[in-house]
């Protein structure tokens, strides 16, 4: 059995949903970022990305194994301090590309001002795809 255990900071946390939908392309791989929220709990960040040759089988067909292994890697800091590793992603197959979420990442106190999102790689393809989310 495991327990959970989050411990908020004093001067609370921020909760709020961006929309952010901001673009960057690295070695011509192109993520958007299409929101954050951020609630009481945690952050979650929603990023979309349409690799080359994207093909998705119609019907109850997996994903072929090479879109399978594109899990995007990434990382956060809040007002530039900290480095915060993210993970890799989970990943939604959709008709037009992926939608790639990171989520159970700590809440964000209230006195942060900038929330930098970082894709460092995806697959073996290396970024980095830096997104900056102002906070106020």
């Amino acid at each position: 059995r495991y327990i959970s255990l989050l411990i908020l900071p004093e001067e609370g946390v921020i909760e709020k949903t961006i929309e952010v939908n901001e673009s960057k392309t690295v070695n011509d791989i192109t993520f958007v970022l299409e929101r954050v929220e951020l609630t009481a709990t945690e952050v979650k960040f929603y990023v979309f990305n349409t690799p080359s040759d994207y093909d998705l089988p119609q019907g109850p067909n997996l994903p072929p194994p090479s879109l399978m292994s594109l899990h995007a890697e990434a990382e956060y800091s809040l007002d530039g301090k900290q480095t915060i590793e993210a993970g890799l992603s989970g990943i939604r197959f959709l008709d037009d590309g992926m939608l790639h979420t990171w989520g159970m990442l700590d809440p964000v106190p209230k006195d942060t001002r900038e929330l930098t999102f970082t894709i460092t790689n995806l697959g073996e393809w290396e970024g980095p795809w830096e997104f900056h989310i102002p906070l106020e």
